[in-house]
């Protein structure tokens, strides 16, 4: 019985040391990517500060913007870019859904790491000390911070993103996060964004133009929402306050037409004990118990997690784990209330 055990535990150790050995043998190619949807004004300023913050890592990079909007980008605001920068790359997807545009530039991408940006923030130059801190473990992990940074294997282990308009990287994360683990440093992380971590539909509500949209394209774009966190029609009247706040006829219907469209869809939500969202969620609680942030202590930004009551009210309903580790995550956390509904 001692031989057998022994031999299992060298055989354990003997493939770590050998998976150690192929990651750190693998040539760092970092893929800077961001998905454009028709505001240009910060575009310039957002690619200039990401090229110096890969240029101070040091390490082989290209960046690239996908443009989803139905009108080229302008070219004055991209003319310093194309001027200064050799290794940028635009990709013209007119009205193409965020999950198909990333899967179609992916396949023609180099980047070993793939790092999603927000093309409307400057990042300060700090940033390059957590990407160069996550690289330097050659781990295969996410780390999700300011910057979403995935090893391309992971992504093809997962199936890449599938064919959503919004939410399609909190679906990819969850799939992720069945066969590899993932690492949370939020700064801002839980504010609303547009790189495809959108919670709910109050976040979705706040994107520019989203009042001005058809009624036709309100709905397919919570369709699309509902289906990347994987949310169940309980799910999304809670996290509009139900039964706390008053749902209007009109809400009602958009969200009732949306989760008939979502079941009615060919993208199916996945069969998950937890939606999506609750996976997210969960793993961050997780991470930032375990004290992960810490590995990456020469980038020192203060830990901040912003939530709403109303998701705090959710999680408690929902999440065995919020409840054992909310005490302990109270010095992350900012409370970030949006306003009543009209």
């Amino acid at each position: 019985m001692y031989v057998v055990m022994l031999s299992e535990t060298y055989s354990s150790i003997a493939s770590k040391i050998y998976e150690l050995r192929k990651i750190s043998k693998k040539e760092l190619f970092l893929t800077f990517l961001t998905v454009f949807e028709g505001r240009d004004q910060f575009i310039e300023e957002s690619i200039m500060s990401i090229d110096k913050i890969a240029q101070e890592i040091g390490e082989p990079y290209e960046i690239a913007i996908i443009n989803t909007s139905m009108f080229p980008i302008h070219p004055d605001s991209l003319a310093g870019v194309r001027d200064s920068i050799e290794n940028f790359r635009v990709f013209e997807r007119p009205g193409m859904s965020r999950g198909l545009a990333k899967n179609l530039a992916f396949l023609e991408l180099r980047g070993s790491h793939i790092i999603m940006f927000d093309s409307e923030k400057e990042y300060e130059i700090d940033y390059s000390d957590l990407i160069f801190s996550y690289l330097r473990f050659r781990e295969k992990r996410v780390l999700i911070s300011e910057f979403s940074i995935i090893p391309r294997e992971m992504i093809e282990e997962a199936g890449a993103w599938r064919n959503l308009k919004v939410s399609e990287d909190i679906d990819l994360f969850a799939r992720i996060s069945i066969n590899g683990p993932i690492s949370h440093y939020p700064t801002q992380i839980m504010e609303p964004r547009r790189d495809g971590l959108i919670f709910h539909n109050l976040d979705l509500e706040k994107r520019p133009g989203f009042k001005r949209l058809s009624l036709k394209k309100k709905i397919s774009l919570i369709r699309d929402l509902i289906i990347g966190c994987n949310y169940s029609f309980k799910d999304i009247l809670t996290l509009n306050g139900y039964p706390f706040h008053k749902i209007g006829k009109r809400r009602f219907f958009l969200l009732l037409a949306s989760h008939i469209s979502a079941k009615l869809s060919r993208e199916k939500k996945e069969s998950y004990r937890r939606n999506n969202y609750l996976v997210f969620m969960e793993t961050m609680f997780e991470s930032l118990v375990l004290g992960e942030y810490k590995k990456f202590e020469t980038f020192g930004k203060d830990v901040r997690i912003s939530i709403t009551s109303m998701e705090k009210s959710y999680l408690f309903r929902k999440s065995d784990l919020w409840k054992k580790v909310n005490r302990s995550l109270r010095q992350f956390i900012v409370e970030n209330d949006y306003e009543p509904f009209q």
